[in-house]
């Protein structure tokens, strides 16, 4: 038997039923499973999200319409029986509460339902908006590990196209035994230099590697087979590269990298680097005779034992430097920064010009 409760509300005795709320609680029930089962909310999504995206406004539109037909049916019915006395059985002495009841469990389930839905919407919003990032992000990464290997494959083939080329030149066109302004000298240079400027510095080693062990270049002028000297490297990176004991005079090397290059025993004589990066270069034994250094950033170079007779090194930065025993005679230093540099007032009384340089201790020439 179904236990019933009477109340007075307002002087009308209404009838409570203490199960008459159950399926509230099995409707909620029913919508905590939902969103616990077969794992977290967005392993559900991701699961149905196709088929969600195309059902979802409709069935959301379909329920809103299926409870407001509901409601109305519900008011049309209430109506009927206070209003014209219609007799419909199960309906005429209900009390308040009861018709509280059908009236609080249609409008609590519709409220639910519909935050469920809003919530459920935006939870898929926003996986679909991670996953939309994520995807992204790896399809940026795939296409830049793609270009970085199709250009490192490009680099191979190049650096390898060019050793098969010098290959034939030194054993097919006798290049080691040819005359100095032979026409097989002259494609050999512009190869060398052509290819210097697609490759990276790992692989430009490797063709200096190859020119000297095939005696194929020097510092002494006029003696290299592939000569390198008035070449223009204008903006070439050959940072950190080996390339000593190579002749490269005249060369202009105008905004060039050649930070941590190792150029000592190198003949740089009338050599152009201006605004060239040359940081912790070394320099040690090379000749810099008449070389054009304005602006050019030496900080912490080696330029021990180095020729520097007759350089323009104006406004360049030369602090922190090694110049033991260097040769500045007549240089001009005017606004070099010298600060910190291992040089001595012999030296530096043997340079054209100071002026306005910042002195090894900090000081300012006049």
């Amino acid at each position: 038997m179904k236990q019933q409760k009477r109340h007075t509300i307002g002087g009308m005795k209404v009838v409570r039923n203490d199960y008459a709320i159950l399926p509230l609680f099995a409707i909620l029930a029913w919508i905590h499973s939902c969103c616990n089962r077969g794992g977290t909310m967005g392993e559900q999504a991701e699961q149905h999200q196709k088929w969600w995206q195309k059902a979802r406004k409709p069935l959301g539109v379909f329920g809103i319409v299926v409870v407001c037909i509901l409601i109305i049916a519900l008011l049309a019915v209430i109506v009927m029986v206070y209003l014209f006395n219609v007799n419909v059985p199960g309906l005429r002495g209900k009390t308040l509460w009861d018709w509280l009841q059908l009236l609080i469990v249609p409008l609590a389930v519709a409220v639910v339902a519909l935050v469920f839905q809003l919530a459920n919407a935006r939870t898929e919003r926003q996986i679909a908006q991670q996953r939309y990032e994520q995807d992204k992000q790896i399809a940026a990464k795939r296409y830049e590990n793609d270009q970085y290997i199709a250009l490192d494959k490009q680099r191979d083939d190049v650096l390898q196209t060019y050793l098969d080329r010098m290959t034939e030149l030194l054993l097919d066109k006798q290049l080691r035994t040819s005359e100095p302004n032979a026409e097989v000298r002259n494609v050999a240079r512009v190869r060398t230099i052509t290819v210097l400027f697609q490759l990276n510095t790992a692989r430009i080693e490797g063709v200096f590697d190859f020119l000297r062990e095939a005696g194929l270049v020097s510092s002494k002028p006029n003696s290299s087979i592939v000569s390198l000297s008035n070449a223009n490297l204008d903006g070439i990176n050959l940072r950190g590269v080996n390339l000593c004991r190579t002749d490269f005079s005249g060369t202009t090397f105008r905004r060039a990298d050649l930070s941590r290059a190792d150029l000592s025993e190198t003949n740089l004589s009338g050599t152009n680097f201006l605004n060239a990066n040359l940081r912790e270069a070394g320099f040690r034994e090379a000749d810099l005779s008449g070389a054009f250094l304005y602006g050019a950033n030496l900080y912490g170079a080696d330029l021990e034992k180095t020729c520097l007779k007759e350089a323009l090194i104006m406004r360049a930065n030369i602090s922190e430097a090694l110049l033991e025993e260097a040769d500045l005679f007549d240089a001009s230093l005017d606004n070099a920064d010298l600060s910190g540099a291992k040089v001595t007032d012999e030296q530096l009384n043997k340079a054209k010009s100071l002026k306005s340089a910042t002195m090894p201790d900090g000081s300012l020439h006049p």
